[in-house]
């Protein structure tokens, strides 16, 4: 019988024409009782640089193994990201990754 590990899931994101299977790190939070379901996209330093994704814009998470992955989040960008407007955050005095916040509906409270 051959055992299979599922501690490392593949991981795949798209945001509006942008699509990601490495230099991202993810969040994503659920519950049945809260108003909506959101995730994070943190990027890399090699990414960062380089994106700019308006407030809407429709993203997905896929995670999975042996590169088949399943579609566990779709919503939309919950503000405008722009790399080049944005400072570096900082945490304990290490730099956290910067990323995007994503709602799980157009109908987000917040205006961004």
């Amino acid at each position: 019988m051959e055992t299979t590990e599922l501690y490392y899931p593949q991981i795949a994101a798209a945001v509006d024409a942008y699509s990601f299977t490495q230099g991202i790190e993810i969040e994503i939070y659920s519950a049945q009782n809260a108003y909506c379901d959101w995730a994070k996209l943190r990027f890399t330093e090699q990414y960062r640089p380089k994106l700019q994704l308006e407030r809407r814009a429709p993203a997905s998470i896929r995670l999975g193994y042996n590169r088949v992955l399943d579609e566990v989040f779709t919503g939309f960008v919950a503000r405008r990201y722009d790399s080049g407007a944005r400072s570096s955050c900082e945490s304990g005095g290490q730099k956290v990754p910067e990323g995007i916040g994503l709602c799980d509906h157009l109908s987000d409270r917040r205006s961004g």
